[in-house]
C-alpha cells in the first residue's frame, strides 16, 4: 500500500528544474511504497499559501485570480488521506525584496553617544516582531487548526530555515551577482558584512522562536531546528538557499520525522 506525503512550500521544497531541494532528497531517501505530493512553488510566500494573492493573466490582460493554493491543499489531503504533510513557508516573507521595508537606512542610524546596536538602530525592531511572531504565526494557526478540522491525527512537519553568510559579491564574467539579500542592505546604506549577518540571524531567530512556540502548542505541528545542522556555511549556494549537499542533511532530519509516523498503526 502506497503512503501518501503532502507538501506545500516554498524553493527550499522546489528550488529548480535541475532537481536539487529538500523534497528531492526526501524521494531518493524514502524509496518505494511512499509518494510525495509537492505543491510548492519557488518564490512563494507564506501568504501565498495561506491566502493565495496569485494573479494570472495572458500578456498583461484577462488577470484572474489563481484558485487558492490552501484551497488545493485541503482538496488533496481529503483526496489521499496523507498522515504527514510537509511545510515550508515564511522565509520569502522577510527576506530579499520583503527585507528591505524592515530595514532603516544606515543614515538615520549615526549615534554620536554611543556604538551602533544594530538590531535596534537599523531595524525596525517593534513591526518586525509583530510581523513574524504575529502576523505569520497567525497565518500557521489557521493551516495548523484547518489540517487538524480534516484529519486530527495528521501531522503537520515543518522547519525554521538556517543562517546564511552574507558574503561580498560574486563576480562571473565580470558581472557582480549580489544575490537575494544583500543588495537590499546596500540599498539602505548597510554595508558592514557583519551588521548584515547579525540582522539575518536575528530574523531567522525570531522565526524559530515562533514555530517552535507553536510546536509546543498543537499536537499536530511538528518543528525542525536546522540551524545547528546547516550551519556550515559550505553547505549554502547563496544567501537564501542550500546546495545539494545541504538540502541532503536537511532532508534527513525530515525523514528522522516522518518515518516514526507512516509506520505507525
Amino acid at each position: 500500500m502506497t503512503e501518501f506525503i503532502l507538501a506545500e512550500g516554498d524553493s527550499w521544497f522546489e528550488y529548480s528544474i535541475l532537481g536539487r531541494d529538500i523534497i528531492d532528497c526526501l524521494k531518493s531517501e524514502m524509496g518505494e511504497g511512499v509518494k510525495i505530493i509537492n505543491l510548492a512553488s519557488p518564490g512563494d510566500k507564506l501568504e501565498d499559501m495561506i491566502y493565495g494573492n496569485r494573479i494570472k493573466g495572458v500578456f498583461g490582460y484577462l488577470s484572474f485570480h489563481e484558485k487558492q493554493q490552501f484551497e488545493k491543499l485541503q482538496s488533496m489531503v481529503k483526496k489521499n488521506n496523507p498522515k504527514v504533510i510537509l511545510f515550508s513557508g515564511g522565509g520569502n516573507d522577510f527576506a530579499g525584496r520583503d527585507l528591505y521595508s524592515l530595514l532603516k537606512h544606515r543614515e538615520s542610524a549615526d549615534k554620536k553617544d554611543r556604538e551602533i546596536s544594530v538590531v535596534e538602530d537599523l531595524l525596525f525592531k517593534e513591526h518586525t516582531e509583530s510581523f513574524i511572531q504575529d502576523y505569520l504565526k497567525n497565518m500557521y494557526i489557521k493551516l495548523i487548526k484547518t489540517v487538524e478540522g480534516l484529519d486530527e491525527k495528521i501531522q503537520i512537519i515543518s522547519h525554521g530555515y538556517g543562517y546564511p553568510n552574507i558574503n561580498d559579491p560574486v563576480e562571473i564574467c565580470g558581472i557582480k551577482i549580489l544575490y537575494f539579500n544583500r543588495k537590499y542592505f546596500l540599498q539602505k546604506g548597510i554595508i558592514n558584512t557583519a551588521h548584515q549577518n547579525e540582522i539575518i540571524r536575528y530574523l531567522i531567530d525570531l522565526f524559530n522562536d515562533m514555530l517552535k512556540d507553536l510546536s509546543l502548542e498543537y499536537n499536530n505541528f511538528q518543528y525542525i531546528d536546522l540551524r545547528d545542522i546547516v550551519k556550515d556555511y559550505e553547505l549554502w549556494e547563496n544567501d537564501l538557499h542550500l546546495n545539494p549537499e545541504g538540502f541532503k542533511k536537511a532532508a534527513r532530519e525530515f525523514k528522522e520525522r516522518i518515518m516514526p509516523i507512516i509506520l505507525s498503526a
